[in-house]
């Protein structure tokens, strides 16, 4: 599987997603809403499969600074869990918005 290019396929889907979003939407009441939750659904699983990425590719990269697994293996699978806590936590908080 090559997740480099899934992550660029997610990204351009989301991005625009968001704007066609932001363009074709009524501007009524829960409009801003309905625009915060399109970016978090593509946010979240563009986060969750950036996990698989960093897993893949055995580093991952945490405000630009390049955390190696051979190097420093705890810090690289805590970033790796909470990116994915982050992820499941918000997709499982929209989920349950939306039907209450």
């Amino acid at each position: 599987m090559n997740t480099s290019r899934l992550l660029k396929t997610i990204f351009s889907l989301g991005c625009v997603t968001t704007l066609l979003a932001l363009v074709f939407t009524p501007k009524s009441e829960g409009y801003g809403e309905f625009i915060a939750t399109v970016f978090f659904v593509f946010l979240c699983s563009f986060l969750l499969v950036y996990c698989l990425h960093a897993l893949k590719n055995g580093e991952i990269e945490v405000k630009s600074i390049t955390v190696k697994r051979t190097e420093s293996p705890v810090v690289f699978w805590f970033w790796v869990v909470i990116y994915a806590i982050f992820s499941i936590f918000t997709l499982c908080t929209l989920i349950l918005q939306a039907y209450t």
